[in-house]
Parts: C-alpha cells; structure tokens; sequence
C-alpha cells in the first residue's frame, strides 16, 4: 500500500485529529508557563488601609504643588548599589535643608515598597543624599531583581516643621 493510497483510504483524519489536539495542549501548555513567569498577580499590601489614605495623599500633593517647589532627583545604579542625590528649592532657588521625612524606592511592576529609609541629614549645599544596596532589597523583601535596570519609582515623604511635603519620581535607569 502506498502512502497516497492510505491517504486516500482515511488513515489521515484520525493522525490529524491527533496532531492537532496535541498542539492545542501544548500550547495551552505554554501558555500557562508565560503567564506564571512573571510572579502572577501582584498583590497590594495593606489595600484597604491605602484606600483610606488616598485622599490625604492627593491633598498633600496638591499642596506640594501649590508651594512652587523645585525638586530634583538625580539617581544612577553602579555595580549593584543604586544612589542618588535630591535637592529641594524654594521659588528664589534656596535649597531647603530642613526636610524630614523618609524615602520609599519601587518598581512599577511591583505593587509594594522595595525599600523604605529614613532621609538622612543633607550637605552644606543642602543636598541630601541615598544610597542603597540591590542585595538588602532583596534580602528585605525576599524578591529576586535579576534586571534592576528599567523605571524605578521614588516616594519623597517629607515635612518642613509642621507641613507634610510629597515629591514621586519615576526614573528610567539603564
């Protein structure tokens, strides 16, 4: 019996239907790998309580904002320690160097804080500086960073005396 003659006879629906059930599996198969590959759905700590916050968040910046404010952020990640230097300026382009407060660092794709530190006292020139080490965000919150470089995001909370500042950056590092 030759090969066309089997073909002809109907002996290639029921390998078809095999083939094609196979790769449908197989695919779906895939499928479900790529979508757990990432960590799955991130969920939000503390959710409610942030709910709650939300509008005293959005007071704070709209204030923030309303004060004519400079703030710069200047972040760069060497080896495996990202550091940065954030400086804020009045609208006459004094640095303000009595800012108290803490600093939250995230990524994007992550819905909690990767690290969160106290400010530290600023320079002469009212600088203040950071500097944190990729391995103490890792052992802290137990999540491997295997490509720390992408969009970082950075959460100024701060006071001046008795007024609540916030300042978000969202920094590309490479």
């Amino acid at each position: 019996m030759k090969a066309t003659d089997w073909i002809r006879s109907g002996g290639l629906w029921p390998v078809a239907v095999v083939v094609l059930l196979l790769g449908s599996v197989t695919l779906m198969a895939s499928v479900i790998v790529a979508a757990r590959s990432d960590g799955g759905a991130q969920v939000v700590e503390n959710y409610y309580d942030q709910a709650l916050e939300w509008d005293s968040l959005a007071t704070i910046r709209s204030k923030t904002a309303r004060m004519n404010l400079l703030a710069i952020l200047s972040v760069s990640l060497d080896e495996s320690v990202l550091s940065g230097t954030f400086t804020v300026q009045d609208s006459l382009s004094n640095r303000l160097s009595d800012l108290e407060g803490r600093i939250d660092i995230s990524r994007p794709q992550y819905s909690m804080v990767l690290y969160s530190e106290g400010l530290r006292a600023p320079d002469q020139k009212g600088t203040y500086r950071f500097s944190v080490s990729l391995y103490d965000i890792q052992r802290q919150k137990r999540e491997a960073l295997d490509n720390p470089s992408g969009l970082w995001d950075f959460s100024f909370h701060l006071n001046q005396e008795a007024t609540p500042l916030l300042f978000e950056f969202r920094k590309e590092i490479r």
